[in-house]
């Protein structure tokens, strides 16, 4: 039980560090619509770690 969060916990974080170092790397480059495609992508995988935790608990 407590390993299945603590997995998830760290896969969400793995995650959101990639598209981090994404959203950086094009942010440099002046995209707009990447900024919005980070924020979705992001928002979409918190929602998705959020549901699996409470499928499991």
């Amino acid at each position: 039980m407590n390993e299945n969060i603590l997995f998830l916990v760290s896969f969400s974080i793995i995650l959101a560090f990639f598209l981090l170092i994404e959203f950086l790397f094009k942010k440099r480059k002046g995209d707009k619509v990447a900024i919005r495609s980070f924020v979705v992508r992001f928002v979409s995988i918190v929602i998705f770690v959020y549901i699996i935790k409470l499928t499991i608990l």
